[in-house]
């Protein structure tokens, strides 16, 4: 990554914020995404996160857990997950924005 590398917190972050927008648009995309699915996509999300953190002490990973990181995991879920929300509903809008101002 370099040699001033981003904090551990903050890559944890991001990796989650990815994970949870792709997994957010795939369902916007199919016109699957409601609150009810919404809630389960962070729900199952954040569990993944936590195998992922109960699994790293493994020998064959040779990795810590620390409960700071699924913290991390988790808020990157609600901020990739929250700005696909945001997108869709403002690209949801504009076709009927634009179309009220053609009457």
């Amino acid at each position: 990554i370099g040699t001033n590398p981003p904090s551990d917190k903050l890559l944890h972050l991001g990796t989650y914020a990815v994970l949870s927008a792709l997994v957010t648009a795939t369902l916007a995309a199919r016109g699957r995404l409601s609150p009810r699915t919404l809630r389960f996509t962070v729900a199952a999300l954040a569990i993944l996160a936590v195998v992922d953190e109960v699994t790293q002490p493994l020998p064959w990973f040779g990795r810590s857990a620390d409960p700071i990181d699924w913290v991390c995991d988790v808020g990157g879920i609600a901020v990739g997950a929250a700005a696909v929300v945001v997108v869709a509903a403002a690209l949801h809008r504009l076709p009927a924005a634009s179309n009220a101002r053609g009457q």
